[in-house]
């Protein structure tokens, strides 16, 4: 519950600050932030000290991996697990939160991985209600219900000069 609180507290202040919009809202399904051709990704923050090529490579991993990641959760919003409360249907499914995406990059230890990454994202569960299985697997009656943290360690291959998963 503390976590959650804090969730919805984070999201809140984001908004607020005009920042990127959380994709735990009434519509589960939008990405947190829509991305701009030609400009980085808002939702996704580098810290650490690297050049900017290396920052901008492991955006774009962090990108691809949250993209997979939201790609293959089980259960996701095209395929839910469902259950009944009274006569009413419930519709569960994890979302990857692409406003919470938060990458790192550290020195590494020798020519062959100069650098590591640490990208970290949230998975939201997220709860719809309906009268049916399918207006529960449609609605945009949602709540979050859970969140859990993930951390990804990728490295940069310093041969082929790409971040690795």
């Amino acid at each position: 519950m503390k976590l959650h609180t804090s969730f919805a507290a984070l999201a809140s202040c984001l908004l607020l600050l005009g920042g990127c919009g959380s994709s735990t809202g009434a519509a589960p399904e939008q990405q947190g932030c829509p991305a701009v051709p030609g400009k980085q990704d808002p939702c996704i923050t580098t810290s650490g000290t690297a050049p900017d090529d290396i920052k901008a490579g492991l955006r774009a991993a962090a990108q691809d991996l949250t993209g997979r990641a939201s790609r293959t959760v089980m259960p996701n919003k095209k395929k839910p697990q469902f259950r009944t409360q009274g006569k009413q249907h419930i519709a569960r499914y994890i979302t990857v939160d692409q406003g919470s995406v938060h990458c790192e990059v550290r020195k590494g230890q020798n020519s062959h991985t100069p650098y590591t990454g640490l990208i970290s994202y949230d998975e939201v569960t997220m709860e719809c209600t309906g009268a049916t299985k399918a207006e529960a697997a449609k609605s945009t009656n949602c709540k979050s219900v859970m969140s859990s943290s993930r951390r990804e360690l990728i490295r940069y291959d310093g041969k082929t000069k790409k971040w690795v998963f």
